[in-house]
């Protein structure tokens, strides 16, 4: 047993061995993030089932910088961490919304009243809860009809929580839900046990002979902070990011077997590398297939989506260029060929043959607002005699024509 510590947190008063320090400035976490074995300063934490039979009993598990997603079911339930103050020294503060006690009978009956508690997450503290004794504990008691013979007085395992004879123990289980959003259920077995006590030689001793509720009834008066300490997090796994100020709580899936992911998120890493919350654990154990979450999805789509825009605008660039270099080449050939097919002023004066390119295609003439005076040869061509005798005659029949002016 290797218990977690926290400064300014209660602790049983009787450790059995060193703590190990996971406050927010945790030497462990500090020296293993300045040395590159994790990427934030963070850890997961299940307490295990240290419930009665003995048969059912299983060890809990520790991960730093990453969280075992073999050990969570559901949703995570996120909040900020706050400031460390006096009713909260880890920062972890939840609100829980009600505690309901499902008999065996199937009914439910509401210590709470759906009245809202401020609770303080307290991994090193030795029972499941703390609730005031007036008036919560005696609800419970007067909810579940029994009377308690006094307070455990065991060390760094169960202590302190109520004492009751065997056979006039309650008989059902507890459920803690937080901000009417997230509930955990705590089953008979991990609330009621034979009390265990740490003897001088360092062995384990059981009392059979009375059972211990693990909830402290404290002296305190209504209005303060509840303390939900290491057996809650039997049915609630939780996993704490000192970087990035968050808490998360999930409900806890209690199996020997492991699958740790690390912390981390960044298109580099392999999907075995992604964030604790990439990934969806699996709903049942016949079900082995771990199908990625919506962040992850969105990881590898940022990725994806970066690769095809590059990609686009690579193939753009090089449409452009080729096109670039298309007009150039045609603009040339055109004014290449025009000045090749095109008669020069010197060629029609010399009278140089030339041929005009035709088109096949009828063309309408541009038409211009502005007459023009047909341009004359400078120098007087002869005609022809044919084209000379046409001409005489419209001359004549021009002369025939005219008006006669009288006298």
């Amino acid at each position: 047993m290797f218990p977690l510590g926290m400064p300014g947190f209660f602790s049983d008063g009787g450790a059995t061995q060193n703590m190990l320090g996971l406050g927010i400035n945790s030497t462990v976490l500090n020296a293993l993030q300045a040395a590159g074995k994790i990427a934030s300063r963070s850890y997961s934490y299940w307490w295990g089932q240290m419930g009665a039979p003995e048969n059912v009993q299983m060890d809990g598990s520790i991960v730093f910088g990453g969280y075992d997603m073999a050990k969570v079911s559901g949703t995570p339930y996120t909040k900020s961490l706050i400031n460390p103050e006096v009713n909260c020294g880890s920062g972890m503060r939840v609100t829980i919304s009600d505690l309901i006690l499902g008999f065996p009978n199937g009914t439910q009956g509401s210590i709470l009243g759906h009245k809202q508690i401020f609770a303080c997450l307290t991994p090193d503290f030795p029972v499941l809860m703390t609730m005031p004794e007036d008036p919560y504990y005696r609800i419970f008691e007067g909810l579940t009809g029994t009377n308690n013979i006094g307070i455990g007085g065991g060390y760094g395992i169960d202590a302190p929580g109520a004492l009751y004879p065997p056979d006039e123990v309650y008989e059902g289980s507890l459920t803690i839900e937080l901000d009417s959003a997230f509930s955990v259920e705590v089953p008979n077995n991990l609330l009621v046990k034979a009390p265990k006590v740490n003897e001088d030689d360092g062995t384990i001793s059981t009392n059979t002979s009375v059972r211990e509720v693990v909830i402290f009834p404290a002296p305190g008066e209504d209005g303060e902070t509840f303390i939900l300490g290491r057996p809650f997090f039997s049915a609630a796994y939780l996993s704490v990011d000192y970087d990035a100020e968050t808490f998360s709580l999930w409900k806890a899936h209690a199996t020997e077997h492991a699958d740790v992911v690390p912390f981390g998120d960044n298109c580099s890493m392999s999907p075995d590398d992604a964030d604790p919350f990439d990934k969806v654990p699996p709903k049942s154990k016949e079900n082995n297939k771990e199908p990625l979450s919506s962040r992850t999805i969105a990881v590898t789509a940022t990725c994806s989506v970066l690769v095809v825009v590059i990609t686009l605008a690579a193939v753009a660039f090089l449409w452009y260029i080729r096109r670039r270099k298309r007009r150039i080449t045609a603009s040339s050939y055109g004014n290449r060929e025009a000045s090749e097919t095109s008669p020069s002023a010197d060629s029609i004066k010399s009278g140089t043959p030339f041929e005009i390119m035709t088109s096949s295609e009828i063309q309408e003439m541009s038409t211009d607002k502005d007459p023009h005076e047909l341009a004359v040869p400078e120098d007087p061509t002869e005609l022809s005699t044919e084209r000379a005798s046409r001409v005489r005659q419209m001359r004549q029949l021009q002369g025939q024509n005219a008006p006669v002016e009288l006298a």
